[in-house]
């Protein structure tokens, strides 16, 4: 039975045993066959049932491998980053290591290594987030019993890039400069915080000029879900002339030549297009700006114009309020906005409190001064003078 148990005598039995692994642990029982043909008919009926697990231990190495059908699997788009961060790190340090035996000890030692290394706090979640995934694979698969405590690293290095309204227009200057599929890319990034790779993979007949919309097909986005806008004045525009002459299956940021003026024989279509950002963010005064951060300036944009938090992650594809959060920036313009409305507040309460002290110092006198007797009525003093008449007749 190689490969998923052996069979073998003990001494002081007549019965024949069993050595096989199950839940990453090696255990031994008796069949209850004296003859070996009946204890491998026990064996067999075990497998069979699959309360065996694999003969030989679980490695790192076999937890990556089901990780990484299951990405293909599903059509994952970070298969080639899963891979690079295995290949890279995560395999020099657990790929023997047995699966069953990874505590929380070999994980911080891992930490410790890759900190040692100049690893950014981010970059180390990323890949324990990896190795906690194979983990609970495993366990679905009923590979493995149990999953360690994988830690996660506070990130202090997250991006702050924004857009601020006087280096748009230098921005959409220098991109027009560059070329329109650059200057529309930018304008489409900047307006609805979409990603690069959604914007590079955009065919003419997602943008549907006569409806105004610019969509996303379902499968297409991070989350997998479709995505549809509508397109502003400027967006439309821009996009008008980019499906000028263009079939429906064309791309639709596309350009003739590349930077150094070859012409590009993939019908235009544009692959990496970093360099000409980078010249055109030094041109503009903002060298460290990366196109990423559109997608923050889009979100702030958004909730500065009055969106609602809902609506700006629908356009911008945010599937979950923490990641949304990160990108959630608060502009100078909306703190001075804050702020006025928390002077104005101050006043307000102000007056209403002087105005209140100026009633209580009004109301004090009369209540304090001494009671008047009551006035007369009419119907009193008739009374009055009805007696004094009746005195005097008689």
């Amino acid at each position: 039975m190689r490969g998923m148990g052996t069979l073998y005598r003990r001494r002081g039995s007549r019965f024949w045993w069993m050595q096989y692994w199950q839940d990453g642990r090696r255990r031994r029982r008796s069949t209850g066959k004296e003859k070996y043909k009946a204890a491998c008919d026990v064996l067999k009926e075990m497998i069979s049932r699959g309360q065996l697990s694999s003969g030989v231990e679980p490695t790192i190495a076999d937890l990556y491998e089901a990780l990484a059908a299951d990405y293909r699997n599903n059509g994952r788009k970070s298969t080639r980053t899963l891979k690079a961060r295995w290949e890279r790190h995560l395999k020099t340090f657990f790929g023997a290591m047995p699966a069953a035996k990874v505590k929380p000890r070999q994980v911080m030692g891992y930490i410790e290594l890759r900190l040692s290394s100049g690893a950014a706090a981010g970059t180390i979640n990323r890949e324990l987030a990896a190795l906690k995934r194979m983990f609970k694979l495993a366990l679905q698969n009923e590979e493995l019993s149990r999953v360690p405590y994988v830690p996660h690293l506070k990130e202090s290095n997250v991006r702050t890039g924004f857009v601020k309204d006087a280096e748009y227009e230098a921005l959409a200057r220098e991109t027009a400069a560059a070329g329109l599929w650059l200057r529309a890319m930018f304008e489409v990034g900047y307006t609805y915080g979409w990603r690069k790779s959604e914007l590079l993979s955009r065919r003419v007949r997602h943008a549907d000029l006569l409806e105004r919309t610019l969509s996303l097909d379902p499968g297409e986005t991070k989350n997998g879900e479709a995505r549809l806008v509508e397109m502003t004045g400027k967006v439309f525009e821009l996009l008008k002339e980019c499906s000028a002459g263009k079939a429906a299956d064309e791309f639709l940021f596309t350009r003739a030549r590349d930077r150094r003026g070859r012409r590009i024989r993939t019908g235009g279509r544009i692959a990496d297009f970093r360099q000409d950002w980078t010249a055109v963010t030094k041109a503009a005064g903002v060298p460290e700006l990366l196109f990423h951060d559109l997608r923050r300036s889009a979100v702030g944009n958004m909730i500065k114009d009055g969106l609602s938090e809902k609506v700006a992650m629908t356009v911008s594809g945010h599937q979950t309020r923490s990641i949304f959060d990160r990108y959630h920036i608060v502009d100078r313009g909306l703190l001075r906005a804050a702020a006025r409305k928390m002077e104005r507040g101050a006043h307000s309460r102000i007056r209403e409190a002087s105005q209140r002290e100026l009633l209580f110092q009004d109301a004090e006198p009369e209540s304090s001064a001494a009671p008047k007797k009551p006035a007369e009525s009419e119907h009193d003093g008739h009374r009055t003078a009805t007696s004094a008449c009746g005195a005097r007749l008689n």
